[in-house]
């Protein structure tokens, strides 16, 4: 998934996009980024989910199977969220490690 969130595989080859937004999910604030109301954002769970945000982002952008008709295409919305984040709309950045405490010397002293 930080590959595919990176851009280093690319977007066209990506099974299965929702493993880079459960990244992206933990890591950013997407509701806040995608200008999404606690209206559009209900979920059965107490807890909005990644496939949940997915499922919201495809209602408001009209993304469905079927010609426009069936369900909805959360593949398709998952896609456009790595997409932002490949094209950096989106931008994922980590930091960096703490440093570990001072650990003793292994070598024998004398």
């Amino acid at each position: 998934a930080v590959y595919e969130c990176c851009g280093l595989f690319p977007i066209a080859q990506v099974r299965e996009a929702l493993s880079a937004v459960r990244l992206l999910w933990h890591a950013l604030d997407l509701p806040r980024m995608y200008n999404m109301r606690p209206a559009e954002l209900d979920d059965d769970e107490d807890e909005l989910s990644p496939f949940g945000f997915c499922a919201a982002l495809a209602e408001r952008k009209g993304y469905r199977l079927a010609r426009g008709r069936g369900a909805l295409d959360i593949h398709r919305a998952g896609l456009e969220v790595l997409k932002d984040c490949v094209d950096g709309a989106v931008c994922l950045a980590f930091a960096p490690p703490a440093p570990a405490a001072a650990a003793p010397d292994p070598r024998p002293t004398g």
